[in-house]
C-alpha cells in the first residue's frame, strides 16, 4: 500500500455550505430543460388511453363485419335445421347437440353430455 496520502478535501462538499448550495442550484438550474421534457412526456398508460377509442371503435367494425359475413356463408349440407343465427354455427364448428342447446335455450343434462361425448360431439 502507498503510504502517501491522497488529498480528497476538495471533494468534501459539505465543508462550505456556500459553494455546497451554488453547485445544488446550478445542478438543478442545467436540469430543468430534461426535466421540463420528462414531465411533458405522455407516459404508457395515457398513451394507451388515448388509443382505447379508436381501438374499440376498430374493433366493433371488425365484428360486424364478422358477424355479417359469417351469416351470409352458404350453410353446410345436412344443418338446414339450425335456427339461430344459421352460418355461424357452422363456422365455429359448434358441435350439433350444442347448437341444439342454444336454440331450445336449456342446459345440457348429464345424459346429453354422455351423448355427445359417446358420439365424438356430435360431428
Amino acid at each position: 500500500m502507498d503510504r502517501d496520502r491522497i488529498d480528497l478535501t476538495a471533494l468534501d462538499t459539505l465543508s462550505d455550505a456556500r459553494r455546497f448550495e451554488q453547485l445544488v442550484n446550478a445542478i438543478t438550474r442545467m436540469a430543468a430543460p430534461e426535466l421540463a421534457r420528462r414531465r411533458a412526456q405522455v407516459g404508457p398508460i395515457l398513451l394507451l388511453a388515448h388509443w382505447a377509442r379508436p381501438l374499440l371503435a376498430a374493433a366493433a367494425v371488425v365484428a360486424t363485419l364478422s358477424i355479417g359475413t359469417l351469416t351470409l356463408s352458404e350453410p353446410v349440407a345436412g344443418t338446414e335445421d339450425v335456427v339461430a343465427l344459421p352460418g355461424i354455427a357452422e363456422a365455429l364448428e359448434v358441435p350439433a347437440p350444442a347448437v341444439d342447446w342454444i336454440n331450445e335455450a336449456r342446459a345440457p343434462s348429464a345424459s346429453d353430455l354422455l351423448i355427445a361425448i359417446a358420439d365424438g360431439g356430435g360431428t
